[in-house]
């Protein structure tokens, strides 16, 4: 599994970044962000737009992924591995839950 380091500032960046305006998300767990070396070519967009559903959606900024998954993640038909599979690219996805406990802890360390 790869993993990406992001800089406090990256990671605040993530935080305020609305990838769906408008959308209210019911479940702070059904927002995930994925994290990649380097922004997605244009072959692997095409990829990801083929795991939308009316239960997925994804939008892409920069080097992330944001997930909007309307039902339990056990439930969705889109895995991390299925994606990378497709794509031919790593990510390593988070809740943002988990990213927002991050920036937090760090952020007041600093």
């Amino acid at each position: 599994m790869a993993t990406f380091v992001r800089t406090m500032e990256e990671v605040a960046a993530v935080m305020a970044y609305e990838a769906f305006p408008g959308v209210r998300v019911e479940k702070p767990s059904g927002m995930n962000v994925g994290f990649l070396r380097e922004p997605m070519t244009g072959d692997a967009m095409r990829v990801l737009r083929g795991f939308r559903t009316g239960t997925d959606d994804f939008h892409v900024a920069g080097r992330e992924i944001y997930w909007l998954c309307r039902v339990r993640q056990s439930d969705s038909e889109f895995t991390n591995a299925r994606f990378e599979k497709a794509a031919g690219v790593q990510a390593t996805f988070r809740g943002m839950n988990t990213v927002s406990r991050l920036a937090a802890k760090y952020g007041e360390q600093r």
